[in-house]
């Protein structure tokens, strides 16, 4: 997973990236077995503190992209605790963003994240596309959940690339930052990022019986 491509997008909607995976990681069978064991409080800790993910947010939110056995699963993250950045908390010690700092105050912050309270509310979203499981009009070949606990599944006619759903996600989450990348819109030619560019999902997916819904198109 490139993860260079997605820079300008966040960059000149301002948001702040903290972290990038290296372009290796990839997640495995055992990971995903692993946190479909916990909570998703649980599931985030374990990915912020193993390092489970593609980008992280200043926010603390991480992105994961998950492309096995001919299967997308795009992953946001929100994050559910009350608790600053890791430039903030630096800062609230009397110090400054380095890179030494960073690495010297890891394990304190990863203690303030270990202790920290919920949030009221949080609104994790992941998109979908798994062919195997279709049944028309029940459940999508492509779709998005939204939120936790529940049987959500909002149909997509087109397959979601990694680019579009981070443009989702920016516009549904940071309505404020949508509108500084939408100053760009034509340079960065986001109409073909959300819909030109994305392949509708074959006959064999996508039968009359599902025009019957409502859907992303």
């Amino acid at each position: 997973m490139r993860v260079s491509l997605f820079r300008k997008y966040f960059r000149y909607a301002g948001l702040i990236v903290e972290e990038e995976a290296p372009e290796h990681f990839r997640l495995t069978n055992e990971i995903v077995f692993e946190l479909r064991q916990l909570n998703y409080v649980e599931q985030w800790r374990r990915s912020f503190i193993k390092r489970w993910f593609h980008v992280r947010l200043a926010d603390q939110s991480l992105f994961v992209f998950d492309e096995r056995e001919n299967k997308q699963s795009y992953g946001y993250y929100a994050c559910p605790l009350e608790i600053v950045s890791f430039q903030s908390f630096l800062l609230d010690q009397g110090l400054e963003h380095t890179q030494r700092n960073r690495a010297e105050y890891q394990e304190q912050y990863d203690l303030v994240i270990q202790t920290a309270n919920l949030k009221e509310s949080f609104t994790p979203i992941r998109y979908d596309r798994d062919d195997g499981s279709y049944r028309s009009c029940v459940h999508p070949s492509a779709h998005v959940h939204i939120g936790l606990n529940n049987e959500i599944r909002v149909a997509t006619r087109r397959s979601m690339s990694p680019i579009a759903f981070i443009l989702f996600i920016i516009r549904q989450h940071y309505p404020k930052n949508w509108e500084r990348l939408l100053e760009h819109a034509d340079e960065l030619k986001l109409s073909h990022r959300i819909r030109a560019d994305l392949e509708l999902i074959g006959a064999e997916n996508w039968m009359d019986a599902d025009e019957h819904q409502l859907y992303f198109s």
